[in-house]
């Protein structure tokens, strides 16, 4: 009976061994699909961190974008100002520049009539003193010159 009690032992210790190796297998298992489990959870939770950055991002140069095109049109808004103050101030000058010019042609104007008045004056002076002295106003008539070939002039 001592060998059955030996083998009944030793039956008994590679049972217990096996069990042992397949709880451990098992826990080894069982380990390797929770460490799995906690690898997918920690990738999907990253995925859901960047998702989250980039719409954040995104939202952020949208934002910045909307912003440059107020202040684009802002500042076209001032430009169309500069343009229309530009364009008042272009058309002011113009007038300004045109009414000077009526005045200028207005004074010369004047300066030729008074010079043309002076002319006819010393002109009526002039006549009076050639009557004066018993010339007539009239200049005299010019003579007819002969040329010399002897040819008769009509």
């Amino acid at each position: 009976g001592d060998e059955t009690t030996v083998n009944g032992v030793l039956t008994q210790f590679l049972r217990t061994r096996r069990e042992a190796g397949l709880a451990l297998m098992g826990a080894k298992k069982q380990g390797a699909e929770e460490e799995e489990k906690l690898r997918l959870e920690q990738e999907r939770v990253e995925a859901e961190i960047q998702a989250e950055t980039m719409r954040k991002l995104v939202e952020e140069k949208r934002k910045e974008a909307h912003e440059e095109q107020e202040k684009d049109a802002e500042l076209f808004d001032v430009l169309d100002k500069k343009n229309e103050e530009a364009e008042k101030s272009r058309a002011l000058r113009e007038q300004m520049r045109e009414e000077e010019n009526k005045t200028k042609l207005a004074e010369m104007q004047a300066k030729v009539e008074e010079s043309n008045r002076k002319a006819k004056e010393l002109e009526e002076q002039l006549k009076q003193l050639n009557v004066a002295e018993g010339k007539s106003g009239d200049p005299p008539p010019p003579e007819k010159k002969q040329p010399k070939c002897g040819c008769v002039v009509q």
